[in-house]
């Protein structure tokens, strides 16, 4: 029985995904988070008063070697991504209660008596997956 409420469930799952285009979302935001990433190295690169900001001589900042600026250019956007992956974690959070949400409405729009309890066998079924993939032992409470 387990194997086939997880699949069934995790196809439901992966339909909601799909129903709110999260493939595609994810990549449009992805793709504009490594876009602004290499639009701003060259900014980096040719602005002398920041390098200077290093105490660089006035000589080196003005034509830095690449790879110095590329080094110090990733310790700075070093903090800055983290942020920024703490908000793509968040989005992609929000992405799977979406799916998972929607395999559990699934139940109301089939009106399939086999879908009656969707919910809890979805709720059993991740709990099982999670105990027997030996999963994180840092588990989130909820």
């Amino acid at each position: 029985m387990f194997r086939n409420d997880l699949t069934v469930l995790s196809l439901a799952h992966e339909l909601g995904h799909w129903y709110y285009h999260h493939s595609t979302k994810f990549m449009a935001i992805s793709q504009f988070h490594i876009f602004t990433i290499l639009a701003l190295f060259p900014a980096f690169l040719h602005a002398p008063p920041l390098l200077r900001s290093f105490d660089f001589p006035k000589e080196v900042a003005a034509q830095p070697p690449t790879v110095v600026a590329f080094l110090l250019f990733q310790m700075i956007l070093t903090p800055v991504e983290a942020v920024v992956g703490i908000g793509m974690n968040a989005i992609s959070r929000r992405f799977e209660f979406q799916a998972d949400k929607f395999a559990v409405e699934l139940q109301d729009q089939l009106k399939d008596e086999k879908m009656a309890d969707v919910g809890d066998r979805l709720g059993r079924a991740l709990i099982t997956l999670h105990v027997k993939n030996l999963s994180t032992v840092w588990v989130d409470w909820l």
